[in-house]
This record gives structure tokens, C-alpha cells and sequence, in this order.
């Protein structure tokens, strides 16, 4: 038995087109606004080389906004894209640099790899990677920093940070 199907052309039209619509509404065209966001991170007087610049937003559901900063010092944020910027609004920004100072630091992935894969056959526990902040612990996350931004929205946002001990 052949199913009938009464849907005139204008209504199969007219589905089709929600359809596509409902389709386009998901592929991320919903972004929020962004605007250019840059500046300079500086410890104790001197550029920062390195360190992770981020952005935390103070309104839940905003998303967040990083950065790393190049040997001047300089950061430019991302949200979604390379240098799009951040939502406007209020921000804790927190600082991180981090080295890795045990015997593997210096060491490419391959040679890590293969050092660990021989410690684990010999049976031995893989150490943890001891670490050093180059940069106070204190700026490192948003419950400590106290450094803030407020994002606004047709303004140059530049936002330059001398942080100290």
C-alpha cells in the first residue's frame, strides 16, 4: 500500500525553509559580539615573555577570553577566533607562566616518551614534573587576582598590567 503524502508544494516549501533556518541558527552564527581587546603584561618592570593572559568573566554564561603574551609583553585576546577579542563586560584577568624543571624539561615529546615508556617497563612510577611559577601564584586564578577589566563595547580596550611580588 503506496503512502499518501498531502503536503502542497507551498507547505514542502515553507517546511524546507524552517528547516534551514532552524540548520543556520546552530552553526554558530549566535556568537555573541566581540570587540579588540590588546595591551602589555610586565613583572617586576620587565616584559612578560610567554605568560597566559586570561580574561574571566564576571557574568556567568559569558565566555572566557585568552591570550599568550609575545617577547614584548604584548597580548592580543581570543574568544573564538585569533585576535576577536572579548564580549564587553566585567572580567577578573589572572596571569600564569609555568616552567617545567625536572630532568625531562628540554626534552622533545619523542624523548619523554620513550624515558617513560622505559621507566614503566622496569616498573617504576612515572614522577610528576616539578614546576615553577615565574609569575606570583597570587594572579593565577580568578579567586586570587585582583586584577579586573571592564570591556567596552566601541572603545579602544587596552589593558596594560605591571605586576609585581
Amino acid at each position: 500500500m503506496k503512502e499518501s503524502h498531502n503536503l502542497t508544494p507551498s507547505v514542502r516549501l515553507a517546511a524546507l525553509a524552517a528547516l534551514l533556518a532552524l540548520i543556520g541558527g546552530c552553526s554558530g552564527n549566535s556568537r555573541p559580539a566581540r570587540t579588540p581587546v590588546s595591551g602589555t603584561v610586565t613583572y617586576q618592570g620587565k616584559p612578560v615573555d610567554g605568560a597566559t593572559v586570561t580574561f574571566a568573566p564576571m557574568t556567568e554564561g559569558a565566555p572566557t577570553a585568552t591570550a599568550v603574551t609575545d617577547s614584548s609583553g604584548k597580548y592580543v585576546l581570543n574568544t573564538y577566533e585569533e585576535g576577536d577579542g572579548a564580549v564587553p563586560g566585567d572580567y577578573r584577568v589572572t596571569f600564569s607562566k609555568v616552567v617545567i624543571e625536572d630532568k625531562m624539561a628540554g626534552k622533545s615529546v619523542d624523548e619523554i616518551s620513550e624515558a617513560y615508556a622505559a621507566m614503566k617497563a622496569r616498573g617504576e612510577a612515572i614522577p610528576e614534573p616539578k614546576t615553577r611559577h615565574l609569575i606570583p601564584d597570587r594572579y593565577a586564578t580568578s579567586q586570587t587576582s585582583t586584577e579586573t577589566a571592564n570591556v567596552k563595547e566601541g572603545v579602544e580596550n587596552t589593558f596594560d598590567f605591571e605586576l609585581t611580588d
